[in-house]
């Protein structure tokens, strides 16, 4: 499976064939074996972040592979057959996040040389993917890989770039809540004036009062 990757020489080929494949390393949990493909395909992607970043299918692997290393299963069923599996390969929970932080630890050290793409592409990138994931911030294994990330870009004297995404993101977040709240406000609106005119629709028709002169002897 491996050398079937090394054959992905271009930037489109592996968005039309390799993600799928990497998708099916990850779901048959040969997790050490995805970090050596994204060893070797990483590097083509930095300077064009913007194919795999906005590529849904990648990063729900991503994802699946940070799940499946830190143990976050769903079903009895499922924990059972992974500790299994990691009584078999003698692996535990984490190794190959480890691996991939010192995967992505390398590349930034590579990027730094004359001719590179430079760090704070790398950054950017593996930033941007983390936080990319729903609820980001409680997941054990981002946290992990961001701390890592935060301490090199801050030994780099690159931690703005590390900021300005993560204040991007506070901000987006923020905007999203308000915009909920503005929603949940109007549709609160709405509802009451359906309920309004709901009951006012089935209130009985007020009866004419006639007022009589009893002063009026004829009456």
């Amino acid at each position: 499976m491996l050398i079937a990757f090394v054959s992905f020489r271009s930037i489109e080929k592996f968005c039309a064939e390799g993600i799928s494949l990497l998708g099916i390393l990850v779901q048959s949990r040969h997790l050490r074996t995805v970090v050596h493909v994204l060893d070797k395909i990483l590097p083509l992607f930095y300077p064009g972040q913007y194919y795999l970043l906005k590529n849904e299918q990648f990063l729900s692997h991503l994802l699946l592979f940070l799940h499946l290393d830190s143990g976050v299963l769903q079903g009895v069923t499922q924990q059972v057959t992974h500790k299994v599996a990691q009584h078999l390969t003698g692996a535990s929970h984490g190794d190959n996040v480890k691996l991939l932080n010192s995967m992505i630890q390398a590349h930034i050290s590579v990027s730094t040389q004359p001719n590179e793409v430079g760090p704070v592409a790398v950054l950017e990138f593996w930033v941007q993917a983390l936080i990319s994931q729903h609820l980001w911030y409680r997941e054990q294994a981002i946290l992990f890989l961001m701390d890592q990330l935060c301490k090199t870009a801050f030994q780099l004297m690159q931690e703005d770039c590390v900021q300005k995404l993560l204040y991007q993101q506070h901000k987006d977040l923020w905007m999203e809540y308000l915009n909920m709240e503005r929603i949940h406000y109007e549709f609160q609106e709405t509802v009451g004036l359906w309920t309004q005119a709901t009951l006012e629709s089935h209130s009985p028709p007020c009866s004419l009062s006639v007022q009589l002169d009893v002063t009026n002897p004829l009456l």
